[in-house]
């Protein structure tokens, strides 16, 4: 959001968080250039910058089976295993993500790879925490989301982490925390209900240069 990658995430990494994510590569390797070293998602893995995940050490984000595929033959041809990557399922905001019927595909996949992929975590993203109306739904993504994790983890016999509150999730879906939690507009102040919690990082000033009257045409 402009307030400063570097100086936002540094403080987070000196303030013991475990995690950070980021929205394209660049973003990763200008942080790992700056001495960065907290592992970092990759949300938008647009399958062309491998090496320079593999170099400076991104952990994609993978919602496809073509992309998965591709991914696993670039690290096999480099001799890369036990490569960190994280799977984002899809419950109900049709952006990316993994669909249910597709599940099995993917897993067939992770399992013919052997121990090329590392399997961190498993995420969804709530489409409308903020709104009461929708708690239903919200409701429904979780369900979903536990479904299709389960199957992930039948499937391949792995366990990892899971996640899907955004900021107003930590707030108000406090029963859906899971393993991890991620924070964005809190990290700059922004809350749902907590105003007296959470200070903003940043203020907008400027200068009045002419005032003019004008008056309302007839």
């Amino acid at each position: 959001y402009g307030a400063g990658s570097y100086q936002l995430c540094n403080t987070l990494q000196n303030n013991a968080v475990d995690y950070l994510c980021v929205a394209f590569a660049e973003e990763g390797i200008a942080l790992r250039l700056r001495n960065i070293t907290l592992p970092i998602m990759v949300m938008n893995y647009d399958g062309r910058n491998y090496k320079q995940l593999a170099n400076y050490r991104l952990e994609p984000v993978l919602f496809s089976t073509e992309r998965t595929r591709n991914f696993i033959e670039i690290l096999r041809a480099r001799g890369i295993h036990n490569y960190p990557v994280h799977i984002k399922l899809d419950t109900g905001m049709h952006r990316s993500g993994f669909m249910a019927d597709e599940l099995e595909k993917f897993c067939e996949l992770v399992n013919n790879s052997g121990d090329i992929l590392d399997l961190k975590s498993m995420f969804t993203h709530f489409v409308a925490a903020d709104d009461e109306s929708e708690d239903q739904f919200s409701e429904l993504q979780e369900h979903r989301f536990m479904q299709m994790a389960d199957t992930i983890c039948r499937l391949t016999g792995r366990n990892p982490l899971r996640h899907i509150c955004n900021s107003v999730g930590i707030e108000r879906l406090t029963q859906y925390q899971h393993d991890m939690v991620r924070l964005g507009l809190g990290l700059y102040g922004v809350a749902y209900a907590a105003t007296d919690k959470l200070m903003g990082i940043s203020k907008w000033k400027t200068n009045i240069v002419q005032i003019k009257h004008i008056d309302v045409p007839e």
